[in-house]
């Protein structure tokens, strides 16, 4: 599937979340300020905290793009509460597993797998295989990270987990990277769960699909 368009992960993903598409020449003020709008309402009383969300999630749009990721979500709320968790969506032409013999997705990521192991990548020893058995899609666990930040000058200490999800593009040798990160790292197993539930969701669709 050389220079063709390839198959597009779609995620499913419940509850409120913003999204952004980081890829070059997309309007990033345009989505910025539907952003603002979305959460906080037009209202002219408002504008204040329209200019704090259009703040934060600018310092989102540029991270993901210096990062070289397509899209971004971040959720806002789950039934009615707050879950940090923040999605970044990779997917770089130049990241295909050649060596492959085939396209099955079980042979793509286990010539994945073997390229992250003689490169060292944290948690490559603890790799863990979502969904069904032949399923394309690899998972590896950073450590979490304790995060000092401050807040109206009250002092904050929280773990970043993060999780990273490889998925084998069907009939083809591309990966794409799915990023999902949350402050509570101090739960990993349930937060883990989530995100393993997030990623067995997603579905690859058409180019043409995607662009409908």
């Amino acid at each position: 599937m050389t220079g063709a368009a390839l198959p597009r992960l779609e995620l499913r993903l419940l509850g409120r979340w913003v999204s952004l598409d980081v890829r070059d020449g997309v309007d990033a003020e345009g989505q910025l300020s539907r952003v603002a709008r979305e959460l906080i309402g037009a209202a002219d009383d408002a504008a204040t905290a329209r200019r704090e969300v259009r703040n934060q999630f600018a310092d989102v749009l540029t991270a993901a793009r210096d990062a070289q990721a397509q899209r971004v979500f971040v959720c806002r709320e789950i039934s009615g509460l707050p879950v940090p968790v923040a999605i970044t969506v990779h997917s770089p032409r130049g990241l295909r597993m050649t060596p492959t013999v085939g396209t099955a997705p079980d042979a793509v990521t286990a010539t994945l797998l073997d390229s992250l192991r003689e490169l060292e990548v944290e948690g490559v020893d603890d790799a863990t295989r979502v969904g069904d058995a032949g399923s394309g899609i690899l998972r590896l666990v950073h450590a979490p990270v304790e995060v000092v930040t401050t807040d109206d000058g009250e002092r904050i200490t929280f773990r970043r987990l993060r999780a990273d999800y490889w998925y084998a593009v069907p009939d083809s040798k591309q990966i794409v990277l799915v990023s999902m990160t949350t402050q509570l790292g101090d739960i990993p197993t349930v937060m883990l769960r989530f995100f393993d539930a997030i990623a067995g969701a997603a579905t690859f669709v058409d180019p043409v699909d995607a662009e409908s």
